[in-house]
């Protein structure tokens, strides 16, 4: 969610930016409510294998739109060399890696597993030390 409401200036006149910033938020908890019930329908109607071939074709619709997306970059050089310098610095750091490699994996497999992520890694720094 933060990467996706760091893209709206780029997308939207500065006027539009909390309006757009609403419509994302209010579009995420929507599907979290219609998500569930359209996928047990379909479930009910046409089996499991339904459920999973719509969410494979929903994958590539995201990846259709990100295509013909155009954003220009406002990133400079000195910009990208900052975030080079945090990547060194969490390498730097071992106590880091433990955290930063639950928040990863759980952010691959969804938003909806990254309140966990605070909890694995309060574990991992109460075993590590």
């Amino acid at each position: 969610l933060p990467a996706s409401q760091a893209l709206l200036p780029s997308l939207v006149r500065p006027e539009l930016i909390p309006s757009a910033v609403e419509l994302g938020v209010f579009s995420n908890s929507l599907t979290r409510v219609v998500g569930p019930i359209i996928a047990g329908a379909m479930g009910a109607a046409f089996g499991l294998e339904s459920v999973f071939f719509a969410n494979a074709i929903s994958f590539l619709a995201v990846l259709l739109v990100w295509s013909i997306t155009r954003v220009e970059s406002n990133a400079s050089a000195a910009t990208r060399g900052r975030v080079g310098e945090a990547f060194a610095y969490v390498r730097s750091l071992p106590v880091l890696w433990v955290p930063m490699a639950i928040s990863a994996m759980l952010s691959s497999v969804g938003v909806l597993y990254q309140p966990l992520s605070t909890g694995c890694s309060e574990i991992a720094l109460i075993y590590r030390n």
